[in-house]
């Protein structure tokens, strides 16, 4: 339970910083070599399938993806987003 925690945890933590756009295929491509095994070449390619469909599914229905709370270096993808205050 502790290391799936530690999983959603990390997730979480890549899109405070990163943004949707980038967390999500840089966790998924992390996730399947460790846990998965998969070897790095098929994570890469499988976590980019599966960000694609995740990314223009969510873009179909105007859902604006959260950019990332660092600051801005791609507009839109990277960086900029305005963290609410506490």
């Amino acid at each position: 339970v502790l290391i799936t925690m530690g999983w959603i945890t990390a997730y979480y933590l890549l899109i405070l910083l990163l943004g949707f756009i980038v967390a999500t295929p840089l966790w998924l491509t992390a996730f399947f070599i460790w846990e998965s095994g998969l070897s790095p070449l098929k994570a890469i390619l499988s976590a980019a399938v599966s960000s694609y469909a995740v990314i223009r599914g969510v873009d179909l229905f105007g859902i604006a993806l959260w950019p990332g709370a660092i600051p801005k270096i791609i507009p839109g993808i990277l960086g900029g987003g305005i963290v609410p205050p506490l």
